[in-house]
Order: C-alpha cells, then structure tokens, then sequence
C-alpha cells in the first residue's frame, strides 16, 4: 500500500524514526494506526461514553445533597448554639435566684446539674458540628475536582469523536 502525506506529517515520521523510538518509516504509521484504532474502538464502546455521563450524573447528584446537608449542618449548628445561650442564661437566672431564695442550696444542686450537662453537650454538638462541616466541605470540594476531570473526560472524548468521524 502506498501513500502520500502532507510535508508537515512526513517530517514529523522522518524525526520520529531520527529519534530512534522507531527502526523506520513503516514503523511509525503502523504504530500510529495502532493508537488510532484504540482510540476509535474507545470511542465507539457506547459504555466509556455512559460511564463518563453517569460518572459526572453521579458526582453533581453528590454534590448537590452534600449542599443540602452543608445547609442542614449550618441549622443544627444555629440551634446547638442557641440551646448553649439558653442554657447559660438558664443557668444565671438559676444561679440569681437561689442566691434570694433562702436554702436553696440543694435546689441550686438539682438545677445545677441538668443545666451543666445541657450545656456541655450542646458545646460537644457543636464541636461535632463544625467538623462534620469540615468533612462535608472537603467532600464537597472534592466532588467538584471530581466533576471537572470527568466533564474534561467527556470534553476530550466529543474532540476524539469529532475528529474520528467528522460531522458535516
């Protein structure tokens, strides 16, 4: 079979076998056919395409409950936080009024401990809260590095496509 190439694509041939990567000309375009029929067959195995397109349905699906549950963590923080004011103004008034109230010393013992263990574990949900924002905030940037690999993916598979079958 004899062909004829463009002077662009014979020098690259012509540099590709000065390079020593290949014994001759012949060599190049059967290697280069080669990876042209990789890439074809890649191209037409209808699973690489839906994998990628799931791939990237599944990572903006996750990416959007991640939102969603970014937003419910932000909630669950403003109510934590607001269950601490309350109980430490609990506690004051409590504090206030068993200072007035005469004996109230074991009164002040049975309020003092609800209200303690209230406010500690608001304060640890709290903590919990905010490192769970963390994670969520690391997975949810993730997702989106995630995303853009798979939307370049999809990107550069179209450019394989479009340069393996023209559209007219």
């Amino acid at each position: 079979m004899e062909m004829s190439l463009p002077p662009q694509l014979e020098d690259f041939v012509r540099a590709e076998v000065r390079s020593g990567r290949y014994a001759d000309e012949e060599e190049v375009v059967r290697d280069a056919l080669r990876q042209m029929r990789a890439l074809v067959k890649a191209a037409e195995d209808p699973t690489v395409a839906g994998l990628v397109r799931n791939a990237l349905g599944i990572a903006n699906q996750a990416q959007r409950d991640v939102v969603n549950v970014l937003q419910t963590a932000d909630r669950e923080t403003t109510v934590l936080g607001e269950v601490v004011g309350h109980a430490a103004t609990l506690a004051s008034a409590a504090m206030e009024v068993m200072r007035k109230v005469p004996g109230a010393r074991e009164l002040d013992r049975v309020v003092r401990g609800p209200v303690e263990l209230l406010t500690a574990t608001a304060e640890r949900g709290e903590v919990q809260a905010r490192a769970m924002r963390q994670n969520l905030e690391a997975t949810a940037k993730a997702l989106g590095l995630l995303t853009a690999v798979l939307e370049r993916v999809n990107s550069a598979s179209r450019s394989v496509n479009q340069v393996i079958s023209p559209q007219a």
